[in-house]
């Protein structure tokens, strides 16, 4: 919807994850179009192939209605008159509860197909104090149809120090984030637990500083940040009890162990 991928998932992954002509790529404004598009896309596809259809974002998108008004409040300035047809802003959140879910549920149902719903947290304009001051766009929805809920936020920034272009001095560059998941709504055996790992912005997912992470424990309770380079400086290899004979850690013997063990 809104065309904010520009990842090259070629190099990174081995394949395309959207169509690579922008003119191939499927947008719309309004929540109504995206609801046609989906089912059009599940109706045509064949037994034996998988889609994943990814929303990005939901809030993003408005309604026909909006798009409608829009274009009288054009006509109306570009002729120097007044507009005033207000608005009550309902028109998206009512196609959401009574259509735009069913449907696709009917269809998904018989289909290798997961789809995707990218929804931003935003401040809840005009709370009051023991009032939610964030909100979840169409969320008691979300809560009745999807199946899983995920939480997601940059608990850490990774900085790089690289020098200034054509000036003395250094800055920092923001290089990548260690990243916080943590499930709302789960329908599998092992629910309600969190996932911690980190995103380098040229690569990925760094899954080997991931493994490290979970092997040793190398993260805050609260804070969910690394710990000092004073408390890791004896982690032991492999990781084994305190007080027991270990082997200092080192990158090149995590590396080796790690890939014979996974």
């Amino acid at each position: 919807m809104e065309s904010g991928y520009n990842f090259d998932s070629q190099s990174l992954w081995g394949f395309e994850i959207q169509p690579t002509e922008k003119s191939d790529r499927f947008r719309t404004p309004t929540i109504e179009k995206c609801s046609s598009h989906i089912q059009s896309e599940l109706r045509k596809l064949k037994e034996d192939e998988l889609l994943v259809y990814v929303i990005d974002s939901w809030d993003a998108l408005g309604s026909d209605a909006n798009v409608k008004r829009n274009e009288e409040r054009v006509k109306k300035h570009t002729k120097e008159e007044e507009f005033d047809k207000g608005t009550m802003g309902m028109d998206k959140n009512k196609f959401i509860g009574q259509e735009f879910f069913n449907p696709i549920q009917t269809l998904m149902s018989h289909k290798n197909c997961i789809i995707i719903i990218v929804s931003q947290i935003r401040q809840n304009v005009g709370a009051g104090m023991f009032e939610k001051q964030w909100r979840i766009g169409s969320e008691a929805v979300m809560k009745f149809y999807c199946d899983t809920r995920i939480l997601i936020k940059t608990v850490e920034k990774y900085e790089k120090t690289v020098k200034k272009l054509y000036t003395d001095g250094t800055r920092q560059v923001w290089t990548g984030s260690s990243v916080l998941a943590t499930p709302l709504k789960t329908r599998h055996s092992r629910p309600c637990r969190d996932v911690q790992y980190d995103v380098t912005f040229d690569y990925g997912i760094d899954d080997m500083t991931s493994c490290v992470d979970f092997l040793y424990d190398l993260r805050e309770d609260k804070t969910r940040k690394l710990k000092s380079s004073e408390a890791v400086k004896n982690l032991s290899f492999p990781p084994k009890p305190p007080g027991t004979a270990y082997t200092k850690a080192n990158l090149t013997n995590i590396r080796t162990w790690l890939k014979e063990k996974l």
